[in-house]
């Protein structure tokens, strides 16, 4: 995947790395960078043998937002334009979150905007010290419309308004201690911190994951009472794939499943 914004990597193990590479504007989004960020996860979710996804930026900055270039130039659009690339950036994290491995958010620096979006879409996120993080949309007559579903389901609506309506900037142990990340760590440690993050899940079964990932999805948007026949089905299913085959071979077998990957 040969890309002018973005450098995409995968390892010998499956683990694709996808760096937003525009540090001269700390990576920040324009049209160019939404529609190369679709055709790489698109060509990520057909690829079978691709089992974590980790999201970074090049540089100082994990992303600050929207290209301010680019959003000087939506003010001689129609609506209809602008209307199409509100669209295109909310099928982006369509995109995202119909993936079905695990996406490990490496944030090395600054995340505004649309940087908090990406990194809400992660499923598990780690923070660098040396950055900060702000909804910063408020601060400039905007709204953070396209994120704004993502934003709220990761920090529920208490924090979401604390966080998005003044549009402050937070150190990463306050994105912590509002759900925006998982962990907060120094910069030295980030690197450590996302490869142990890396083998769990090199350690569970990849067809799992998946099945796991979208059983979360479902019973997060469907009233408990009208979930058992998913859940009674998706159990069903599960016992029908080999790997669960393998998996309880492997536990009575006292060995490793043959999906478990050492780093």
């Amino acid at each position: 995947m040969n890309y002018e914004f973005l450098k995409v990597d995968v390892d010998q193990h499956g683990i694709c790395t996808l760096m937003l590479n525009r540090p001269d504007v700390r990576n920040a989004l324009n049209d160019r960078v939404v529609t190369e960020l679709r055709d790489a996860v698109k060509k990520i979710g057909a690829n079978d043998s691709i089992r974590v996804l980790v999201l970074t930026g090049a540089g100082s900055a994990f992303c600050a937002g929207g290209d301010f270039r680019w959003m000087t130039a939506m003010k001689q659009q129609t609506r209809e334009e602008r209307v199409a690339g509100g669209l295109e950036l909310a099928h982006l994290f369509v995109d995202l979150e119909q993936l079905t491995m695990p996406i490990v958010g490496r944030i090395n620096g600054d995340a505004f905007g649309g940087g908090t979006g990406l990194t809400s879409i992660c499923d598990y996120a780690f923070g660098s010290r040396n950055g900060k993080m702000s909804v910063s949309e408020v601060r400039i007559g905007l709204v953070p419309a396209n994120i704004a579903p993502y934003l709220v389901r990761r920090m529920g609506l208490r924090n979401a308004k604390a966080t998005m309506l003044n549009g402050v900037p937070l150190e990463m142990d306050e994105a912590v201690a509002v759900g925006l990340l998982n962990e907060a760590v120094n910069p030295e440690e980030l690197d450590d911190a996302v490869e142990n993050q890396i083998a769990k899940y090199l350690r569970a079964s990849p067809v799992a994951i998946a099945a796991t990932k979208k059983l979360i999805e479902f019973v997060s948007k469907t009233p408990w009472d009208q979930t058992q026949d998913y859940t009674a089905n998706c159990i069903a299913d599960a016992w029908e794939t080999e790997d669960a085959i393998e998996g309880m071979n492997a536990f009575f077998e006292k060995r490793k499943a043959n999906w478990w990957i050492e780093r």
